[in-house]
């Protein structure tokens, strides 16, 4: 039986490098480049998370995830260096799905902080007379 969530599969002797290529693969390149930067600096940094069926495991759990909320999340992982407080797969996998499921209501606080842009005028020229 495969789980659905991590794709392992009892049956099977697994190694999972394949699935990871796979699902790198479906990102974009800056995507993909930001991810595996998280996970360099998880694997020095946590001893714990330092295994490849846990990176692959976070792989899965934010297949479903677009790469704009995924680049988000990783990149405030990155910036506030959580991976110093031994944060490793787990706690970035749980970021960048809060991320996803707060993005609406999180753009609607955003709004009422900073307010909308200004809409586009059209500016008319007019001639002026030098006098």
């Amino acid at each position: 039986m495969k789980c659905p969530c991590c794709g392992y599969n009892e049956r099977l002797d697994y190694n999972p490098s394949s699935a990871i290529q796979k699902l790198l693969s479906n990102r974009s390149k800056a995507t993909r480049k930001l991810i595996r930067k998280a996970g360099k600096v998880i694997k020095k940094n946590v001893p714990s998370d330092n295994n490849i069926l846990t990176y692959f495991k976070f792989l899965q759990g934010i297949s479903h995830i677009e790469d704009k909320f995924v680049k988000k999340g990783v990149e405030a992982f990155i910036v506030k260096e959580r991976f110093d407080s031994m944060h490793g797969f787990a706690y970035l996998g749980g970021i960048v799905r809060r991320i996803d499921t707060n993005a609406e209501k999180q753009l609607e606080n955003e709004i009422k902080k900073y307010g909308k842009t200004p809409s586009i005028k059209e500016v008319k020229k007019k001639e002026y007379k030098d006098g």
